[in-house]
């Protein structure tokens, strides 16, 4: 099955970006989780969503491996820029009254991680659909 799925360059240009952005995504939750057992677990509210961010980002990742459809990379993409715009709200404005910054353990590189992750599926996703259209399986 994985021959048949391969036999165009750009199958295997999403199936690559996939596995790419599976790392960095599984990366992202690994950050994530901990982050949550070193004491954002003890923060209401915020704990838990960054227990809900890593438990997703690593379902995700595997999604991504296993199957590889533009409705996982679009979820996946949702999930990272989602994860983003958290983070900035959090140095802006707060979030459920927890501000964070810049400084935190991992921020930036989280950061990165998350930015490059949406990147690579953005684009994975964009060679999938238009590759196969939006109804049309890889």
């Amino acid at each position: 099955m994985a021959a048949r799925l391969a036999r165009r360059p750009d199958d295997r240009a999403v199936r690559a970006g996939a596995a790419a952005g599976a790392v960095l995504v599984a990366w992202s939750g690994a950050l994530h989780l901990q982050l949550w057992s070193q004491g954002y677990n003890a923060i209401p509210r915020v704990g838990p969503l960054f227990l809900a961010q890593a438990i997703t980002a690593f379902a995700l990742a595997l999604a991504l491996v296993v199957w590889c459809r533009p409705i996982v990379l679009l979820a996946s993409l949702a999930l990272m820029l989602g994860t983003i715009a958290g983070f900035l709200l959090a140095i802006t404005v707060g979030v459920f009254g927890f501000i964070d910054s810049f400084q935190a353990p991992d921020a930036v590189s989280a950061l990165a991680i998350e930015a490059a992750a949406a990147l690579v599926v953005a684009l994975s996703g964009a060679i999938a659909l238009g590759r196969h259209g939006p109804t049309r399986r890889l």
